[in-house]
């Protein structure tokens, strides 16, 4: 199994805008990761590929952007199966999916908590 997170993501990430909007944005998925998980859940038991296939995908592109690997990587080995109207490997990897977004929250939590490293307080870059 990959690491939880890719610190080197979150790195790029911070380097690319800024450690305060990177906390905004891992903030924001943390505080939407459990509801994300319960509509593929309850799209899974009632048997919706469609409407869990779109809460698949949403899971997996939040997971990407904030460097959250294992999480991404379930994903990425369900989606295919449940794009092609087969929602039972999406079932049998639920477990997994389910433990490995609570270990996401809690390495993000920690990361979260670390002193930001020197340099990467610099301001967002203007677009």
């Amino acid at each position: 199994m990959e690491e939880i997170i890719d610190r080197g993501a979150l790195a790029a990430l911070v380097d690319d805008i800024g450690t305060e909007r990177v906390q905004t944005i891992v903030g924001s998925y943390l505080a939407t990761l459990d509801e994300r998980v319960y509509h593929l859940r309850a799209a899974l038991v009632a048997c919706d590929t469609e409407r869990a296939l779109i809460a698949l995908r949403g899971l997996g592109s939040a997971s990407t952007l904030v460097g959250a690997q294992q999480l991404a990587e379930i994903v990425r080995e369900v989606e295919p199966a449940l794009a092609n109207g087969s929602d039972g490997p999406a079932r049998a990897a639920l477990p997994e999916l389910m433990l490995s977004a609570a270990a996401t929250t809690g390495v993000l939590l920690a990361v979260l908590s670390e002193p930001a490293p020197a340099g990467s307080r610099r301001p967002a870059r203007s677009r």
